[in-house]
């Protein structure tokens, strides 16, 4: 099972290997990780409420159920969908390993990811030489389109931590892409201006903050970021 999760087959394909097994179906459920198939949807809200400290009811058919954890804390859980062999709860425990391993292989995938959205900015204010498709190119695979227009920013965190400030800027607009680099944040905020500056108003009320005109394109990124910094300079 925990081959079928380093192959990239997901936790579908683990609960297929438990199912055949253990003599009957099996769903593994982590909510963190979504729902893999349509069916699974009414045993993710009953595992999510037990996660969140609820007592739902539990389905009828799901006759066992094995704890996916990690470090005393559950994640999930492996249900077993009807009577199965007699080893079956084995089976269950081998799925709930597998599901862990998958965890893993997530964690790992999003922290590669933030690691390198969190070097993208930086990378674009240290090298001018850089080509403005492929700026375009690398803040697209990070969910950043540029070519519908999009606004710089370029915040003071004013005494808070900037990784505040940086979560902020991301909850506030999405596909934006946000840095703290010597102390400031800078961000681009994909979209329409009107919406970006709503967001960098709401974002003022805790810290300093300068944004760009209007821009559009990756040849424009590196003017844009100098444009919000020279603005944050000025009303500082």
């Amino acid at each position: 099972m925990v081959g079928a999760v380093l192959a990239g087959d997901g936790l579908e394909r683990v609960a297929e290997i438990a199912a055949a097994r253990a003599g009957a179906p099996v769903a593994v459920i982590v909510p963190r990780l979504g729902v893999p198939l349509e069916g699974w949807g009414r045993y993710e809200r009953y595992v999510a409420a037990r996660l969140a400290g609820g007592r739902p009811q539990r389905p009828p058919e799901v006759v066992s159920e094995v704890p996916i954890a990690s470090g005393g804390r559950d994640l999930g859980a492996v249900l077993l969908l009807g009577r199965g062999a007699a080893d079956a709860a084995d089976y269950l425990h081998m799925a709930a390993i597998a599901a862990l391993t998958e965890v893993a292989v997530a964690e790992a995938r999003d922290e590669t990811e933030q690691s390198l959205r969190g070097s993208f900015l930086e990378e674009v204010l240290l090298r001018p030489e850089l080509d403005g498709a492929e700026v375009a190119r690398r803040a697209r695979r990070l969910g950043c389109e540029l070519d519908a227009g999009y606004v710089a920013l370029c915040a003071d965190p004013n005494g808070r931590g900037p990784g505040r400030v940086t979560a902020s800027i991301l909850a506030e607009v999405p596909g934006a892409l946000a840095q703290s680099v010597e102390g400031k944040v800078y961000a681009l905020l994909p979209g329409e201006p009107e919406l970006a500056r709503r967001a960098a108003a709401r974002l003022g009320r805790h810290a300093l903050v300068g944004v760009s005109s209007h821009r559009s394109g990756g040849a424009e990124v590196r003017r844009a970021l100098e444009e919000a910094e020279l603005v944050l300079g000025v009303t500082a």
